[in-house]
């Protein structure tokens, strides 16, 4: 065990305050205490046994309710099928049979003579007793934790299990009454919001037809055709504008290059010989300086090749087609003529392609203006039509969702009405009221257990009592704080298992000597250091080691403590002063140890020749030698424990 050494010359310690009143540490104190755990334990099953055969026997009786909400086909034929099973409505029919006015309902019925227990008779006080010993939960179905099925649990407690059987029957018809009364009323406070609900959806379909009507009165005087036929040619027109202002613009280019041109030949030959990517055909319809009267028939060909592909796309109809076959006519007077403006041949194929584009940009400026004032007449159209078709079109989607409203609300008011007849909710009792003679409490095991819970807080808060009610040391804090001394050192318990660094013939606590590199070691020569400088300037040589009790480890310190100050270099006697237990013999292996302390003390024999030498350099020894009798040693007035205080080892330097 660790050893604390106090110097009580030093003056007091103030301590802090935290340190002086440390907090009480309950597992540490229960270990230290547990006989008064125990004793509180003990006193806790008793009181828990007592109270279980003092309190009287309580009986329940119960019973399970199956509550099915009722449903109607379309032919009044009751409905309790999967629907009724399905619905989650428990929440309520608990509510409704724990209510006042079904309790109140139930104690009207009530005859006290024919209970066996006493039974309250105000009113109040009879209700107040039936919310007290009546319960209703709902019953867990184990297959889904997340729902709960259609069966409730009741039960009734009291003194008498004839009595609980009684009065639970009595709450459930009083229950079943208030089914059919609250759901009577409740059917006809729906059915009434129903035909409002009926009524306004009747008037608001009234008012959109009347709405529709107009706006499509002021849609056929605005346009006869369909709106979808006129925005389709709308967009037809947009593509044909587009169409005629890429060629318009392709024509414009190639006369603008041609009147770049001027009269150069060369220049010319060139341009004409450009002039075959305008057409799809391959090569130039205007070839060679003069005009070539097969060239037309060429193009006529080419227009037509593309006429015929382009009409799988766009239709004969198609603005497109239309621009191609005027091309392809003029093409035609053009072949036909054969040139008769120049007979002499001094225009080249470059003027005649030059009078193809003139022609052709008339053709596409006429066409484009035709197509121009179709499309802001068909969008000034579109710009009235298509607000007033969304009108009409958002009025019938109301009306049709109206209508599907009046249809779902008409088929539950019939419903409605059919189930008044046969009731809104059924109350199946599953199981009758039982008539269990087996008290439900109190419980043996309940009583223990809370017996023993009560009778551990009584036994923790006696230990904690004893804990602080006892003033022994168990820290070097609570040696300074009530003690006032100064601790100087604390020496943490030796290892004798080690081996030994020295070889000498000494117990294994001696640590100095055998271990002297060794924690303990360090310990003691702190403690040493700690006395030196406390004795500075002094006189002092003597230094004695007690303490309270037996095996405190009196005779390790001091014999340590004595091995280290002989270390130092000072001359050391080490005096064995306990009469009762001497043990520095036996600390440093004397076979012999001679007359010692005792016979010095008798004046038998002198001090010098009690003194013995030790194995430690500087240390000497005096044994106690024998031990005397109580009777010659102490007087009758002393005590053995005053007696062996003054008997402790005495180290002298």
């Amino acid at each position: 065990m660790s050893t604390a050494v106090l110097d009580p010359s030093r003056a007091p310690v103030d301590l802090p305050v935290a340190e002086q009143t440390a907090g009480l540490n309950f597992l540490a104190i229960v270990r230290r205490r547990w006989p008064w755990v125990l004793v509180g334990l003990l006193i806790g099953i008793v009181g828990g046994l007592l109270a279980y055969t003092a309190r009287p026997a309580v009986y329940q009786s119960n019973a399970q309710i199956l509550v099915v909400k009722n449903r109607t086909d379309d032919f009044g034929i009751k409905d309790v099928g999967r629907s009724g099973y399905m619905e989650d409505y428990m929440s309520s029919q608990v509510t409704i049979i724990r209510s006042e006015k079904v309790l109140t309902n139930a104690a009207h019925r009530i005859i006290p003579s024919d209970l066996r227990s006493p039974f309250p008779a105000e009113e109040s006080e009879r209700v107040k007793l039936l919310t007290a010993i009546f319960t209703a939960t709902r019953e867990k179905d184990p297959n889904s934790p997340t729902s709960t099925n259609n069966i409730m649990n009741v039960s009734m407690k009291g003194a008498n299990p004839d009595d609980c059987q009684k009065i639970l029957t009595i709450v459930i018809e009083a229950y079943r009454d208030e089914l059919r009364g609250v759901y009577d009323i409740a059917t006809l406070r729906r059915i009434k919001t129903l035909d409002a609900a009926i009524e306004s959806q009747v008037k608001r379909v009234d008012a959109d037809k009347q709405e529709q009507l107009s706006t499509s009165t002021k849609l056929h005087k605005l346009t006869q055709e369909l709106p979808e036929q006129v925005r389709i040619r709308f967009t037809k027109n947009i593509d044909l504008k587009q169409l005629n202002e890429s060629e318009l613009r392709e024509t414009n280019g190639w006369l603008l290059l041609i009147s770049k041109v001027g009269d150069d030949k060369r220049q010319r030959q060139q341009l004409l010989m450009r002039t075959g990517q305008y057409f799809k055909g391959g090569g130039a319809p205007f070839a060679g300086n003069r005009y070539d009267p097969n060239d037309p028939i060429t193009m006529i060909q080419q227009l037509e090749a593309r006429q015929a592909e382009d009409g799988k796309k766009y239709g004969s109809d198609h603005p497109i087609m239309e621009a191609l076959k005027a091309q392809i006519e003029f093409l035609k007077k053009q072949a036909e003529k054969n040139n008769p403006a120049d007979p002499e041949g001094k225009q080249d194929g470059l003027d005649q392609f030059k009078a193809f584009l003139e022609g052709r940009r008339d053709n596409i400026t006429e066409s484009l203006k035709s197509v121009e004032a179709s499309i802001a007449k068909d969008g000034d159209t579109l710009k009235d039509v298509l607000p007033m078709q969304m009108t009409i079109e958002n009025l019938a989607k109301n009306i049709q969702d109206r209508q599907k409203k009046i249809e779902d609300y008409d088929q539950e008011r019939t419903q409605t009405e059919l189930t008044r007849v046969s009731g809104g909710y059924e109350a199946n009792t599953l199981n009758m009221p039982s008539h269990d003679v087996t008290p439900v409490a109190p419980k043996l095991n309940q009583s223990l257990l809370l017996g023993m819970a009560a009778g551990l807080l009584f036994g923790v808060g006696l230990a904690a009592l004893a804990e602080l009610s006892d003033k022994g040391f168990r820290s070097p804090a609570d040696i300074r704080a009530r003690l006032g001394l100064a601790v100087i050192g604390h020496i943490p318990p030796i290892r004798t298992n080690l081996p030994a660094d020295e070889p000498l013939d000494l117990e294994p606590t001696i640590v100095t000597a055998l271990r002297p590199k060794s924690i303990e070691a360090e310990a003691y020569r702190g403690v040493r250091t700690a006395l030196y400088f406390n004795a500075a300037g002094s006189t002092h040589q003597m230094i004695q080691v007690t303490s309270p009790n037996q095996g405190d480890g009196k005779s390790t310190l001091a014999c340590n403590l004595a091995v280290s100050i002989a270390q130092s270099g000072k001359r050391t006697l080490l005096v064995d002063c306990d009469m009762r237990r001497p043990r520095v013999h036996r600390v440093f292996h004397l076979a012999d140890p001679g007359p010692g302390l005792a016979a010095v003390i008798n004046g038998t024999v002198p001090l010098s020749t009690a003194i013995l030498r030790s194995v430690i350099e500087n240390l000497s020894l005096l044994p106690c030698g024998k031990k005397p009798s109580n009777r010659r040693n102490c007087s009758p007035a002393r005590t053995s424990r005053t007696c062996s205080t003054a008997s402790s080892p005495t180290t002298t330097t």
